[in-house]
């Protein structure tokens, strides 16, 4: 054992047996659990189950019902084998050099589910009167540091999803926050902000065609007028003018496409940030990993959208129907952020508060224009 280490340096010894007799032994190491559920608060799905790592693939999932279907079964050298949840992971990673087969299968008297791995055979008897096989194990938390001090790959059960490029930076700018802030909440806050820093100048034209959009509303409407219920001449009529005042009708959209691989990428480095569980921000936010215990980030955000929306010029043949109902969604998207981490919903108030920044910037600019 290790002080401040989550990971143990196993070996087993097997020695003596009969006289004359040659005894085979199989080491073996194994991990066993029902599949019942991790309470989780609000809507933070996370895997839960089986991970191997072989040489056909250095990060392979194979969960309980895949189990269910039919044992897994591979031989490999190297490798590692684990059970991972929520912000911990129990994983055998064996000595390297060797081959393994790696096992997962369900005991059907149980009905728990074995994880793990055998090694070649070994032969006790006169010749040989002492066998060893050594192991590491790890239990405890997803650390990455920690994790590749186990093994290389190991860090991989921090699992970011398809976005793991992003999450990984993401998360190394987050520990530089909590350096610089010591406090995980600022360094939410911090992150965020590098983030719009990053990507303004991609949502720079957008906002310029929202804020010039808002300065010609006026007379967008007139064209609108002029042509009634005639939505053909109407339409050719408005993309000349579109065409004329070089504006996009289509272009406020671009800054929400670009910000969903990073809400997504932030989303799976919040999930799996295990230092963020139990960890305070100021006041009310006594832990950033649940829920806000008073719904005060969810009704800023939807503060937040309503006057976003109300920077935003709807187009002038937008479908009045569908211009009344996007009005509700600031509540929607309050209901739902109820129920996420308030670390996430942090993020998202941040991101909104330089967004409202950034409408009003550029459409004060067109108006002196």
């Amino acid at each position: 054992m290790h002080p401040g280490k989550y990971y143990l340096e196993v070996e087993d010894f097997i020695e003596g047996g009969l006289p004359g007799v040659d005894l085979e032994v199989t080491p073996y190491v194994v991990i066993e659990r029902s599949e019942e559920e991790v309470e989780e608060g609000g809507l933070a799905y996370t895997y839960l189950g089986p991970v191997f790592s072989t040489q056909e693939e250095k990060y392979e999932k194979y969960d309980f019902d895949d189990i269910d279907d039919a044992n897994f079964k591979i031989q490999s050298p190297g490798g590692w084998a684990s059970l991972i949840q929520h912000y911990f992971v129990s994983a055998w990673v064996p000595d390297q050099s060797r081959s393994y087969l790696y096992q997962a299968r369900k005991n059907p008297t149980t009905g728990r589910y074995s994880i793990g791995y055998t090694s070649s055979s070994e032969v006790l008897g006169v010749n040989k009167g002492l066998v060893s096989f050594k192991n590491t194990l790890y239990v405890g938390p997803k650390l990455p540091e920690q994790l590749k001090t186990v093994h290389p790959d190991l860090d991989l059960v921090v699992d970011y999803g398809f976005l793991w490029w992003l999450g990984k930076p993401m998360y190394w700018l987050l520990n530089l926050g909590h350096d610089l802030f010591k406090n995980w909440g600022l360094a939410i806050i911090f992150l965020t902000i590098l983030l719009k820093i990053a990507t303004w100048p991609l949502s720079a034209a957008a906002y310029r065609s929202m804020g010039k959009m808002r300065v010609l509303a006026p007379r967008m409407k007139e064209i609108q007028d002029r042509h009634g219920d005639d939505k053909q001449k109407a339409g050719q009529a408005m993309m000349e003018f579109y065409k004329k005042e070089g504006v996009n009708p289509l272009g406020g959209c671009l800054p929400m496409l670009i910000q969903m691989p990073f809400f997504l990428a932030f989303y799976w480095v919040l999930m799996e940030t295990v230092e963020l569980r139990h960890s305070p921000f100021i006041f009310w936010i006594d832990d950033l990993s649940a829920m806000d215990p008073f719904f005060v980030l969810p009704l800023l955000n939807a503060a937040g959208m309503y006057y976003s929306q109300k920077l935003t010029p709807a187009p002038a043949n937008a479908d009045p129907m569908q211009a009344q109902m996007m009005k509700f969604f600031p509540l929607i998207f309050a209901a739902i952020f109820a129920f996420f981490p308030s670390g996430l919903v942090l993020y998202w108030l941040i991101n909104m508060l330089v967004t409202l920044f950034q409408q009003w910037w550029y459409y004060r600019k067109e108006v002196k224009a």
